[in-house]
């Protein structure tokens, strides 16, 4: 199973996507489109680099395509089901 890390191209999420990958795992980041990352991570199969701005993924599109990460064990023909709780 992999890491989702959003917004990891500052400092910190840097060194911990260094970290992760320091102890071979795969790591998925979301930056946003105009983010600078390291060179590394386009040179790395084990990061997987998302160009979105945050605000414009929904819960269920960032669930739905991080499944592997998330490690949410939905098998084809079910259901799934978000509930959001409102404010």
């Amino acid at each position: 199973m992999g890491i989702l890390i959003v917004g990891a191209n500052g400092a910190t999420g840097v060194n911990l996507v260094k970290q992760i990958l320091k102890n071979g795992r795969q790591v998925k980041v979301i930056v946003r489109p105009s983010s600078k990352i390291p060179n590394t991570w386009n040179k790395n199969n084990q990061v997987s680099v998302i160009r979105r701005n945050i605000n414009e993924i929904s819960l269920e599109e960032l669930i739905l395509q991080n499944r592997e990460v998330l490690d949410l064990k939905v098998k084809k023909g079910q259901k799934l089901t978000i509930i959001k709780e409102s404010n």
